[in-house]
């Protein structure tokens, strides 16, 4: 829709009329553009003045502060430098040490608090001397502050970030601290230290008298605010914004404040070397004031003007091209097989000239033409159309009655016909299939890097493997006598006796590879009994009948895994529920299992009651432990837990190999080992835990696994719960 409107309004640009006034238009529009930039041009100078000046206050402004911080820095260096020279503060009275810092804080009436301490950040003598409540300061640890920490790792003078003071004052401060030494090139004593009044550099902005729209902001080395509008109210440290961010600012720019929640434009200069800033902004909505209303007062001007002079042109080309656009409309209505025949139908302010005339008739005896041209045409073509879709049908019936996926392509590989059984084979829609190529690679198969023409020419026929779906492509060409003119494919679905190919193979390896070492090892026993040319000892003999009864029970095992498979796929699995104890079930099922591993269990489990066939959900968790054992290769430990809720949740977590992600979805499946090779890491039928998630399935349960390899699995059986 909105490209048509695009077009429409394009096809009446392109008109004579429009053309005209667009000319007249244009040779207005350049005087009108050179006067609206000398407009533009002052308003831009005036506004780089402006900026100029707020950039030279906020130099002033920089310098200010920097000479204020730093003659407080040299006051307190030459405290430092003087109680050196004594030879330490160990050496003088705290008298002597108070006269100090009260001439200091003559001196420098900036600071709101100055101190000696030791080498542990004890004071020694502290001005003034009793805090706001009459409590002495002398002998306050401050060891915790920011400054101690500095003055550790580097004995130098360090001026800290905005901080809260303590003791002596609950007001924000930044400190200034120097050490001192036993003498010139001696061992570090103590410093002293300065607080200083940021309400003091408050009064340093205000001397300044910046114009009323301007206002300051300064910031310490971490972007803690020093000085802003409103300062006085905070409590604690604050940043103007994050670091990452004010990053951004640079010398000027126009950016958001935090402080006005407005847009404003900034001068930054920064105060060395403490790596201040110093930012005098003013709002952005005054700067543009006087900037905006020439522009807007410019362009509007200009619109006006423009408007009045389309619409003189417009008046004055009218009855010009009015003609000509008639006649192009008759055209057009030809053109979409409208086909008028009156000349009534338009309007023609002009018609006596003879060229208009002339052409006006010709065009309407032109469309009388083509529309008998048209209607013969039109009862050609549908009689074709209904033998071609009659043809079309019977031969879409027959392939769709096809039991294979069916599709064709033409030469190109474009699809032309696609059956509903290729769609349900492939749970593929026929619109997402757009070529052959593409078709093909929803197969894999050792020929799938083959292109399209290599497959033709060899006649591949392509396999699709998944889980449980094995699909059958053959691709074959649909040629002429002279050349290839499309292409066919049919796909069947071979799952069945791939399936069963493969479950016989797998049977057969498995029965193989775990009855074969119980049967040669009951052989080996037997014929060692037999032999007559030896007489076995009573020991020997009973040992060994032990292990050939060991190895029945193997065999035992085997058997009674079938048959339990079997009874669980059937649905003759029966159960005998009782309320039984379900802690006293799993420490059966550990000692069980400790009576043939190592193996180290920890069980927390609360007396809780299920009901629940007790032989079973043994089985399930001697299974369950016995892999434990099974596959890990360090001492086996297993963690059991019982949370009790609106279903009893049971936890087997083991310290094992763990399990792939890969093979995590499939190892409740038959049959399933993570190696399905003779020469596997462990025996065992693959049955194990399909016959644990059979059993907890028929109790009306869910039993799941997670696992990360090389860390171990976790099991998790929910069992219904008890309701007394």
């Amino acid at each position: 829709m909105l490209f048509s409107k695009l077009m429409f309004l394009f096809d009446k640009l392109n008109s004579i009329r429009s053309q005209l006034s667009l000319s007249f238009l244009a040779v207005s529009l350049v005087p009108c553009i050179c006067l609206l930039f000398v407009f533009l041009y002052q308003a831009q100078e005036y506004r780089y003045k402006e900026d100029l000046s707020q950039e030279r206050a906020t130099e002033r402004l920089a310098e200010t502060i920097a000479q204020h911080v730093e003659m407080h820095r040299r006051g307190i260096e030459a405290a430092a430098k003087q109680i050196t020279l004594r030879g330490g503060a160990g050496t003088s009275s705290k008298e002597d040490l108070q006269a100090v810092l009260a001439a200091l804080h003559e001196q420098f009436p900036g600071f709101i608090n100055l101190y000696f301490a030791d080498t542990k950040a004890k004071t020694l003598a502290f001005y003034p001397e009793f805090n706001t409540a009459g409590k002495s300061m002398v002998g306050v640890d401050f060891s915790h502050r920011w400054h101690y920490s500095k003055l550790l790792e580097e004995k130098k003078t360090h001026i800290s970030p905005v901080m809260k003071g303590e003791g002596g004052t609950e007001k924000l401060l930044i400190t200034i601290v120097s050490p001192y030494f036993s003498g010139p090139n001696g061992k570090f004593l103590g410093f002293v230290l300065g607080a200083l009044d940021l309400s003091k550099i408050g009064n340093l902005v205000n001397s300044l008298n910046l114009e009323p729209e301007y206002f300051s902001v300064i910031t310490d080395s971490e972007n803690y605010i020093i000085s802003s509008p409103g300062w006085n109210e905070l409590s604690q440290p604050k940043r103007l914004v994050s670091l990452a961010e004010d990053s951004k600012i640079k010398n000027k720019t126009e950016h958001y404040s935090e402080l006005k929640k407005a847009n404003v434009f900034s001068t930054v200069k920064s105060v060395d070397p403490l790596n201040w800033q110093v930012r005098i902004s003013r709002m952005s909505e005054d700067r543009s004031k006087n900037f905006n209303v020439v522009l807007v007062c410019g362009f509007l001007g200009i619109s006006i003007l423009l408007l009045f002079i389309w619409y003189l042109t417009k008046k004055l080309a009218f009855n010009f091209a009015i003609d000509l656009e008639q006649l192009s409309k008759l055209a057009q209505k030809i053109a979409r097989g409208e086909f008028p025949t009156r000349k009534k139908e338009f309007l023609f302010r002009n018609e006596q000239t003879q060229e208009v005339r002339a052409l006006a008739s010709s065009l309407l005896s032109m469309s009388k033409d083509l529309k008998a041209a048209h209607e013969k045409m039109q009862e050609a073509n549908n009689h074709l159309r209904t033998g071609v879709q009659h043809k079309t049908a019977t031969l879409t019936a027959v392939l769709e009655s096809m039991e294979e996926g069916f599709a064709l392509f033409a030469g190109r590989g474009l699809p032309l016909f696609i059956n509903k059984n290729l769609e349900q084979l492939l749970n593929i829609p026929k619109w997402e299939i757009r070529s052959c190529e593409q078709f093909l690679h929803f197969f894999k198969g050792e020929n799938q890097n083959l292109t399209l023409s290599e497959i033709f020419k060899h006649y591949q026929s392509l396999i699709k493997k998944s889980e449980k779906v094995w699909l059958r492509l053959h691709l074959f060409p649909v040629n002429t006598s002279t050349e290839i003119i499309g292409y066919a494919l049919t796909v069947k679905d071979v799952s069945k006796q791939t399936q069963l190919e493969n479950l016989k193979n797998s049977l057969i390896s498995i029965v193989a590879h775990e009855m074969k070492t119980p049967v040669a090892a009951l052989r080996m026993e037997v014929d060692t009994l037999r032999r007559k040319d030896v007489e076995w000892p009573r020991e020997f003999v009973e040992e060994t009948v032990e292990d050939i009864a060991d190895e029945v029970k193997r065999l035992e095992h085997l058997v009674t895994d079938w048959l339990d498979i079997s009874k669980i796929e059937s649905g003759s699995l029966k159960l005998s529920l009782k309320n039984i104890n379900l802690q006293a079930v799993i420490e059966e099922a550990a000692a069980e299992v400790k009576r043939t591993s190592r193996c180290e269990f920890l069980i927390d489990a609360k007396d809780c009651e299920v009901l629940a066939d007790r032989n079973r959900i043994r089985q399930v968790f001697i299974n369950l432990f016995s892999n434990a054992v099974r596959y890990c290769d360090r001492m086996p430990s297993v963690g059991v837990r019982v949370k009790m809720g609106e279903r009893v949740e049971v936890s087997v977590k083991d310290n094992g190999i763990g399990i792939a992600s890969d093979n995590l979805g499939k190892i409740f499946e038959k049959f399933h080992q993570v190696d399905m090779t003779d020469l596997r890491r462990q025996g065992g039928t693959g049955l194990g835990l399909a016959i644990c998630k059979g059993i907890i399935e028929a109790h009306g349960g869910v039993i799941r696994a997670e696992s990360v390899l090389g860390q171990g699995s976790t099991f998790y059986i929910y069992l219904p719960r008890v309701v007394k």
